[in-house]
């Protein structure tokens, strides 16, 4: 059977419901995206930021039936999802229910095709696909409840898709420069700083932390930027500091070593200007400098 790529469970992710005719408008006004194009069988990626521009989550948002909409976040915890939202309910007549234990969340990627087209054709009932794009690589989520999940999964290795371990995924985001929460999505980060900026909207109107994100860009006052590192060791903890020389230039903040090779390869943030590589740029391991390359290729959406 051909492979054509692979699948890992990522139940743990938050997974809230807002139920009420203006779940849409609150979402449109407390996300940097224009949640307001979702339509019936599409998502929308969105970030939730706080009132300095900072990441609480990085969601997807789809309809859930009649009034209703599924948030499913990065975060394992629904209930600052859940609060975070409830929070600018003031008025509106809106419910937000935690629904994580509600399904099994598997998620498909493979750098080498377009597998959403291969995965669109499920149609199991209690079953719901959406996609999230980071640059070139595409991740397709399958939301299914216990009912459905053995034929879903059965329907995934049927047409060569391979069920991985979260290891797996790991080294693949970071090979590809997929930013993780908490490591990289966390209220240490905006959105541009995370290369979220095709998660921004800058024509729809005010939304939490929109004047701090819209000046950030205007003015070019984006301090970091989040680059893919190569090193020869781990760091023995993350997040870890990058040197150069006695100077602080930043921070990795996830790092796998490679199955193929003895290579280390990493994700960070640094500052802007020093994306492409720099010479004498570390770490500490105990006293030992361990040399740190940025790669050539700065993360995607810079």
């Amino acid at each position: 059977m051909l492979k054509r790529g692979s699948f890992v469970d990522v139940s743990e992710r938050a997974i809230v419901s807002l139920l009420g005719s203006e779940s849409l408008d609150l979402l449109q006004r407390i996300s940097t995206n224009d949640v307001a194009k979702l339509n019936t069988d599409g998502s929308v990626q969105t970030v939730l930021a706080n009132e300095k521009g900072r990441i609480v989550d990085v969601v997807s948002v789809l309809h859930h039936g009649g009034e209703g909409l599924l948030v499913v976040g990065q975060s394992t915890d629904p209930l600052i999802l859940k609060q975070w939202i409830e929070k600018y309910v003031i008025m509106e007549n809106i419910t937000v229910r935690v629904l994580t234990n509600k399904f099994k969340h598997l998620m498909v990627y493979d750098s080498t095709q377009d597998i959403g087209g291969l995965i669109r054709p499920l149609h199991l009932s209690d079953c719901r696909v959406f996609e999230e794009t980071f640059g070139s690589v595409k991740l397709v989520h399958v939301l299914a409840t216990m009912e459905v999940l053995d034929a879903a999964i059965r329907w995934l290795q049927d047409v060569g898709f391979v069920q991985s371990e979260v290891s797996d995924y790991e080294e693949f985001r970071v090979r590809h420069g997929i930013p993780g929460f908490p490591s990289e999505l966390s209220a240490s980060y905006n959105p541009l700083e995370a290369g979220l900026l095709h998660l921004v909207s800058f024509t729809k109107g005010c939304y939490i932390g929109q004047e701090v994100v819209a000046r950030l860009d205007t003015y070019k006052k984006v301090q970091r930027r989040l680059v893919r590192l190569k090193m020869t060791e781990l760091p023995e903890r993350l997040p870890e500091g990058i040197y150069h020389g006695p100077e602080e230039w930043g921070s990795i903040t996830s790092a796998v070593r490679l199955r193929d090779s003895h290579e280390c390869l990493g994700l960070g943030y640094v500052k802007t200007g020093s994306e492409t590589s720099h010479e004498g740029l570390h770490f500490l391991n105990g006293k030992n400098e361990i040399k740190l390359v940025i790669d050539s290729q700065v993360i995607w959406a810079t």
